[in-house]
C-alpha cells in the first residue's frame, strides 16, 4: 500500500509528461498558418478564436486538423457543419417571415404600440435586409458542404491562414447575421414601446430585451477558459497539483488507520488468549 501511495503520483506526472509530449508532436505536424498560437498580434488572435468557435464551434483548428488528415474525419466534420448551418437557416427563414411581417402592415393598436415610427421602421429594414443576406449566404455555404472534397478545400479555402480567416469569416457570417438582426429587431420594437403612452408596454418592454441580453456575458464568463487558455491552463495544473496532495494525504491516513486497525485485532487476540 505505501509502495502503491508513493509510486502513484509518479505514474500521474508521466501521464502528463507523455499528453505534453503528443500535443508538442501534433501542434508540430500541422501547418503553420493553422497553427492560431504563432500569431504574435494579441487582437488579431483573439478575432480567429472567436470566429473559431462561432463558425466551428471549437477555439482552435487543431480538432479540424486531426479530423481532416482522414477521409471518414473529413465526412463526419462536414455533416456536422452542414447540419449547423441547415439548423441557422431555419431560424433565418422564421426569422424573416416574422420581420415582413412588421415591415409589410400597420400596428394594429398604434394607441399601445406603434412600430411604424420612422427610427422603428428603419431598424426592421435593416433587420430584415440582414437576416435576407445571412439566408442567402447561409443557402450557399450549405451547398458548398454538401458537394466540397478533401482537395478542393486543401487547394482553396484552407491553403494559407488569409484563406483561413476568409473561410471562417464567410462560415460565420450567418451566425453574426441573426444576431444582428434580431438584435435590430429587439431596439425597433424597444423604440416603438418607448414612445408609448402605456407605462406597462414601456417598462415591460425594456426588461423583456434585459433578460435575454444578460445571457450574453454568462455565456462569455463560462468561455473564458477557451479565450484566455495559458492563464487557466495555469489554474488547472495548480488545481491538479493539489488535488494530488489530497489525494495522497488521504491514502496516507488510510494506511495508517489500516495499520492501527491491525495492531488492534493483533492486541485482542493475545488477550484472548
Amino acid at each position: 500500500m505505501l509502495l502503491t501511495s508513493r509510486t502513484r503520483p509518479s505514474s500521474v506526472n508521466n501521464l502528463a509528461g507523455e499528453d505534453s509530449r503528443l500535443k508538442t508532436e501534433k501542434e508540430a505536424s500541422m501547418p503553420a498558418h493553422w497553427n492560431l498560437k504563432s500569431i504574435r498580434c494579441p487582437p488579431i488572435q483573439f478575432c480567429l478564436k472567436a470566429l473559431c468557435a462561432i463558425a466551428l464551434g471549437r477555439p482552435n483548428l487543431e480538432y479540424i486538423w486531426e479530423t481532416f488528415r482522414t477521409e471518414e474525419g473529413f465526412h463526419a466534420r462536414r455533416r456536422e457543419l452542414n447540419d449547423r448551418v441547415s439548423n441557422v437557416n431555419f431560424v433565418a427563414g422564421l426569422l424573416l417571415a416574422s420581420e415582413a411581417a412588421f415591415v409589410s402592415t400597420n400596428s394594429p393598436l398604434s394607441s399601445v404600440i406603434n412600430y411604424n415610427l420612422r427610427g422603428a421602421y428603419i431598424l426592421l429594414l435593416v433587420s430584415f435586409g440582414v437576416t435576407l443576406g445571412g439566408l442567402v449566404v447561409g443557402a450557399a455555404v450549405g451547398y458548398i458542404c454538401t458537394c466540397a472534397d478533401q482537395g478542393w478545400l486543401e487547394n482553396t479555402l484552407i491553403q494559407s491562414r488569409l484563406r483561413i480567416f476568409c473561410a471562417l469569416v464567410i462560415l460565420g457570417y450567418p451566425f453574426l447575421s441573426i444576431g444582428a438582426s434580431t438584435a435590430c429587431l429587439a431596439f425597433a420594437l424597444l423604440v416603438a414601446a418607448w414612445n408609448s403612452n402605456d407605462p406597462i408596454v414601456k417598462y415591460g418592454a425594456a426588461i423583456l430585451l434585459l433578460l435575454p441580453s444578460c445571457m450574453s456575458p454568462l455565456f462569455i464568463y463560462t468561455q473564458l477558459p477557451w479565450l484566455f487558455p495559458g492563464r487557466y491552463e495555469k489554474l488547472s495544473r495548480e488545481s491538479t497539483f493539489t488535488s494530488q496532495n489530497n489525494e495522497r494525504d488521504l491514502e496516507r491516513d488510510g494506511n495508517a488507520g489500516h495499520e492501527l486497525r491491525l495492531e488492534n485485532e493483533v492486541h485482542s487476540r493475545d488477550n484472548l488468549t
